[in-house]
């Protein structure tokens, strides 16, 4: 069955594609296939894939519906050997009345390999930061995921970031504010959303929300104060300062 949003785009079965990353001598290698028979797409409208880690981008044409290609092991020499890298997938009008209008679309998608990567680290992915000046942490939103950054100054950042005091003071109000971002995305496609799984744990709905910002931002609260509750963050430092 065809799904279509209230825009009137269709919203791919993420089923029906398949994505394979792999390094190689120090380069990402991208093998793609889709199937977009089923949605019955103009012949001559443009696909096209989205690469994106954090704040890097890269954008391939596959070439038209009718015609469009598929990749074996195609260098993404931007991204380095880094293979934790989220993909977006559009099809895109070519007619001159609506040109650029988006007619299909699947967001999210996730290689094979950065799957299993990100299975071995959880959903809180952690990174070594040289550009946060004198900021111990920061939390970063401006990709498909969240990603927490460790100024690499501290040293032993991995270390550092599983400390007891760490875990007690900053945990809390990363679940916050990323309830509150995964409370903006548009992606109605839950199933393929983890923090969304990890929310529902702590017996929040995303999709249950109701009201203006200010209402958002009191339930995000709610949900920073569960997950210590649950994770007995105050016991935690509060043992380490009677050591």
């Amino acid at each position: 069955m065809i799904r279509l949003n209230h825009t009137g785009r269709a919203r791919f079965d993420k089923k029906s594609i398949d994505l394979g990353v792999k390094e190689e001598n120090g380069v990402a290698l991208l093998t793609f296939r889709a199937n977009l028979d089923e949605y019955r797409l103009p012949a001559a409208a443009s696909v096209i894939l989205e690469a994106k880690r954090q704040t890097t981008y890269m954008r391939i044409e596959l070439g038209k519906v009718s015609d469009r290609r598929q990749l074996e092991e195609e260098p993404l020499s931007i991204f380095g050997s880094d293979t934790n890298i989220t993909f977006t997938l559009k099809v895109v009008s070519s007619t001159n009345k609506e040109r650029g209008r988006v007619l299909g679309l699947a967001k999210g998608l996730r290689p094979n390999r950065a799957k299993d990567d990100r299975n071995r680290q959880g959903i809180l992915p952690f990174r070594a930061s040289d550009d946060l000046g004198s900021r111990v942490w920061r939390l970063d939103l401006t990709g498909e995921e969240p990603i927490v950054l460790i100024n690499r100054s501290v040293g032993d950042w991995v270390g550092f970031a599983r400390s007891r005091e760490f875990c007690a003071l900053v945990y809390p109000e990363l679940v916050r504010a990323i309830a509150l971002w995964e409370a903006e995305q548009e992606d109605d496609d839950d199933g393929h959303r983890p923090w969304r799984k990890f929310l529902r744990g702590l017996g929040y709905d995303v999709a249950a929300i109701e009201g203006d910002s200010e209402a958002r931002a009191e339930w995000a609260d709610d949900v920073a104060g569960t997950f210590s509750t649950r994770c007995h963050l105050l016991e935690l430092v509060a043992e380490g300062v009677d050591e």
